[in-house]
């Protein structure tokens, strides 16, 4: 173990979200190893920054990973997930989805942490406990708010609610499972995140949020590194929403 720094294993960590948490984690010197299919330049700099690029869908993958991040930080008690790998046919509305692209995406975005999460808790069970955050999202909570839609290109996908609803349900019971391993296991459900979207979506979804409306990925930055630290000790099977008031 890096001394007086945590060792972190992150999952998606050039993504949307996983960016700005990975730029945070390594301006903190805590030493960060991540596994995702494309490298991000502005990383390299860093001397506590360690990459494999891995398909982590591809369950074959998973020993792997685990390997290379132990000899790469001598050893490891914090993962966070927030890969979102997705089919080619992904975001079809309701009435257009086909069999072969839900089962895809189940395996992708469901099943995939679920058995890369099994191993990584038989990992951390031999080794003192562990941390473990997954990327839930409101949509995992609540129903789509479908009026943001209306007479436009996009869509939240039947499967993306069931999948993040899973992740909710999967940490609670992971949690309770393995109580009495100091092995601590959160989710966390953002907002929608700001992306290029429709402006007349933007202003629609504005309108029922509070102060803000879509996020900045930066915005997460701060419940991670709660989560991460000794303040939430006694936080475990926990889904923690962050949506400027969508949800209320």
């Amino acid at each position: 173990m890096k001394k007086n720094k945590k060792n972190i294993l992150i999952i998606g960590g050039c993504g949307l979200i996983g960016k700005q948490i990975t730029q945070s984690l390594l301006s903190e010197n805590n030493f960060v190893f991540n596994v995702d299919l494309i490298n991000n330049n502005e990383f390299k700099k860093y001397k506590n920054y360690f990459f494999l690029k891995s398909d982590i869908s591809k369950f074959i993958n998973h020993e792997s990973i685990i390997k290379n991040a132990i000899k790469n930080l001598d050893t490891f008690n914090n993962l966070i997930y927030c890969a979102y790998p997705k089919s080619r046919d992904w975001g079809k509305k309701l009435d257009q989805i086909e069999h072969k692209d839900v089962i895809k995406n189940f395996e992708k975005q469901l099943i995939a942490p679920l058995f890369f999460t099994n191993k990584i808790i038989k990992y951390f069970s031999k080794n003192n406990g562990g941390n473990i955050i997954h990327f839930s999202s409101i949509q995992g909570t609540n129903q789509p708010k479908f009026h943001h839609y209306e007479k436009l290109n996009m869509t939240s996908p039947i499967e993306y609610s069931i999948i993040k609803s899973g992740i909710i349900s999967m940490v609670k019971y992971l949690s309770k499972y393995h109580r009495n391993k100091n092995i601590k296991i959160n989710s966390i459900s953002p907002g929608g995140i700001k992306n290029n979207q429709n402006k007349l979506f933007q202003n629609r979804y504005r309108r029922d949020c509070n102060d803000k409306g879509l996020l900045e990925p930066n915005d997460l930055v701060g419940i991670v590194n709660f989560l991460i630290s000794d303040s939430s000790k006694y936080i475990n099977g926990q889904n923690l929403i962050i949506d400027d008031g969508w949800s209320l």
